[in-house]
C-alpha cells in the first residue's frame, strides 16, 4: 500500500510540474502577442515619422521655413550683363 501511495504522488507531481509548464507557455505566448502588436505600432509611427522627416528635408520646403522663420522675401531677379572686354 506504500508503494502504491508513493507512486501515486509521484505521478500526481509530475503531472502537476506538466500542468505548471504548460500555463507558463500560455502565458509567455499571450506576453510575446502582446509585444509583437507594440512592435507593429511603434513600426507604423516610425513609417510616419521618417515620411514627416523626408518631407521637411525637401530643398523647397527647408527655403520657405527658413524664409518664414527669418522674415526674408522673395529674391529679386538680377540679370548680369556679362561686359565684353576689347579684343587686341
Amino acid at each position: 500500500m506504500k508503494w502504491f501511495l508513493l507512486i501515486l504522488v509521484f505521478i500526481l507531481g509530475l503531472a502537476g510540474i506538466e500542468v505548471y509548464k504548460h500555463m507558463e507557455l500560455v502565458r509567455n505566448g499571450y506576453t510575446v502577442q502582446r509585444l509583437q502588436s507594440k512592435i507593429k505600432n511603434v513600426e507604423k509611427k516610425n513609417g510616419v515619422l521618417k515620411r514627416k522627416i523626408s518631407a521637411s528635408l525637401s530643398l523647397r520646403r527647408l527655403e520657405v521655413y527658413a524664409r518664414e522663420r527669418l522674415n526674408l522675401g522673395e529674391p529679386d531677379e538680377v540679370r548680369f550683363i556679362r561686359e565684353e572686354s576689347p579684343r587686341d
